[in-house]
């Protein structure tokens, strides 16, 4: 399937985003640092690892086996067939700083709400839901229905799976839901994290609301309303941010560390808010960065969806983050 020329000028509408972001703080209540933001912003607009980051690539999924095990009855059943999956199923690499899709006002179930640009936050911009519906607008098999297997925000980049039949989603929304897959992120998070290379850490902390802002959720082993939440993380690599990461008026040597993050629940912000409960939030994240990391602006949030497996299908997905570009390593 080709892409369609709303994909074509990536770098035109990352520009357009920025300026976005630019109008907002103008038309807010000024706070004393918003000048200084709004010209790290500008320096933005000329940042080549953003530009050229707005690209929706579909990748390939590796196949072992389309038998799963029933552990109900300890028989085997086949699931799904190989063709099924390569035809109804999709695996996107979902670039950073993009809606999944536009806000529904379900009072007013408006199926023509992405023709127009009024719920967009400016008008070049594009969607997971955009990129689908330009890709599939022709297909015979799909009924026109937008059907997301598993979430991934905003800011995050990754592996994000989508459903062309409603049979097909249904099969695999139940793996996510019964927590049959395996999930790994990988991120660089601020300052060094007090593990060796290869060693790991286990997270295991209930999440909430934050109570004060709904946009933030918080840990906590007191509230009674909190979700059970378990997070293991993986030191990778210790270093230095390189300065092509980064945004600021001069050079800044920032110690960050590689790591790789295996879920085993899936809550809201799960990973931003376990590892700012380390002490160690992710590079580039606003909602949870302590006072002193919101000075520098990276060019993106560094969160990537970097595996998937489902094993009862014998389906793993790669799409490695290269994250380890963006440092210096650290010497022993």
């Amino acid at each position: 399937m080709s892409t369609t020329p709303l994909f074509v000028d990536s770098t035109s509408i990352r520009v357009a985003q920025i300026t976005s972001w630019i109008n907002g703080l103008s038309t807010e209540n000024r706070e004393p640092d918003t000048d200084r933001k709004i010209t790290l912003l500008q320096k933005l607009a000329h940042h080549p690892r953003f530009l050229n980051s707005l690209h929706f690539q579909r990748l390939s999924c590796q196949i072992t086996s389309v038998v799963s095990d029933d552990h109900n009855t300890n028989k085997k059943k086949k699931v799904v067939d190989l063709d099924r999956v390569q035809n109804e199923i999709v695996f996107l690499e979902k670039p950073c700083d993009v809606r999944l899709d536009l806000p529904v006002d379900k009072k007013e179930n408006n199926p023509e709400r992405y023709h127009g640009n009024s719920n967009r936050h400016f008008k070049e911009e594009v969607t997971v839901e955009d990129w689908f519906r330009a890709e599939y607008q022709n297909s015979e098999i799909w009924d026109g229905k937008i059907r997301f297997v598993n979430q991934l925000d905003f800011a995050t980049s990754g592996i994000n799976v989508l459903a062309v039949t409603k049979k097909m989603g249904s099969v695999f929304q139940q793996e996510f839901q019964e927590r049959r897959t395996i999930k790994i992120y990988e991120a660089l998070v601020h300052g060094w994290v007090d593990l060796g290379d290869g060693e790991h850490r286990i997270i295991d902390v209930p999440i909430c609301d934050d109570g004060l802002n709904f946009a933030r959720k918080t840990c906590t082993i007191n509230d009674p309303g909190a979700q059970s939440a378990t997070t293991h993380v993986n030191v990778i690599q210790h270093g230095f941010l390189s300065s092509e990461a980064f945004v600021t008026e001069k050079e800044q040597k920032i110690p960050v560390t590689f790591v790789r993050v295996r879920i085993l629940t899936g809550r809201r912000h799960q990973i931003r808010v376990h590892l700012h409960h380390l002490n160690h939030p992710i590079v580039g994240d606003g909602t949870y960065a302590k006072v002193g990391e919101k000075d520098m602006i990276p060019y993106r949030m560094f969160l990537h969806a970097a595996s998937l497996e489902l094993p009862s299908f014998g389906i793993t997905v790669i799409s490695p983050s290269h994250f380890g570009k963006e440092m210096i390593i650290k010497e022993s």
